[in-house]
């Protein structure tokens, strides 16, 4: 039976990175912590999923090899950040955006690393937004995900949408949180109920489609 593999990576060299396996009728198998890109791309070669599904950039802005500040390298688009992630918050979201004074550097780096390992072993991957999903259940002014409150109202929401959602430790956090709902992405996608933006040469990123909620059987 086919599964879905959500990931979530971490920006730091030492917290791990959390992850989320769901099968094909949407129910959470398993979740956890696994340590890094060698943790994951082990866990991704084991269960062979239908796709892994990565919470991160997987790709630089077009006319860009690295995000180090020293290297000539720029961006051919005037705008800051790469196509995907400009028509996020064209649609009112808010985001960090890919660039040499990214936050995330580290983070972009490692995913986009094991990003190119798992295709060389016949793997599907996609770049998926959770925060555009939680935007679409919650509300454009919902509580910031770090926050007790804002991880509670998520799984109220995600309970009719993931079978077996109490099976997701408290202690994973809203990284756990993250992980099942890229995941639930990655289920979308292979139903054709994402919708992709940006270039492929900079990275598409999968948000669901209008109207997601409808047509799911």
């Amino acid at each position: 039976m086919s599964v879905f593999l959500g990931i979530d990576p971490s920006n730091g060299s030492v917290r791990p990175w959390a992850w989320a396996v769901l099968d094909a009728h949407r129910t959470l198998v398993d979740a956890g912590c696994t340590a890094g890109r060698a943790g994951a791309w082990a866990l991704a070669v084991r269960l062979r999923p239908a796709v892994v599904a990565v919470d991160a950039p997987l790709g630089l802005p077009r006319g860009m090899d690295c995000l180090e500040a020293p290297c000539p390298c720029r961006p051919v688009a005037p705008l800051a950040g790469r196509a995907c992630e400009r028509e996020l918050a064209r649609r009112g979201m808010g985001l960090f955006f890919t660039t040499k004074r990214s936050l995330i550097k580290r983070m972009v780096y490692e995913a986009i690393a094991l990003s190119r390992a798992l295709k060389e072993q016949g793997i599907p991957v996609i770049e998926v937004y959770p925060s555009s999903l939680r935007r679409l259940l919650l509300g454009r002014h919902a509580v910031k995900k770090q926050s007790v409150q804002g991880q509670r109202l998520l799984r109220e929401a995600l309970t009719p949408l993931v079978a077996g959602l109490e099976r997701l430790p408290l202690s994973l956090g809203h990284d756990g949180l993250d992980a099942v709902v890229s995941a639930l992405v990655g289920w979308l996608w292979a139903r054709g109920l994402t919708e992709a933006l940006g270039e492929p040469e900079e990275g598409v990123l999968h948000i669901p489609v209008d109207g997601w909620l409808r047509l799911l059987g």
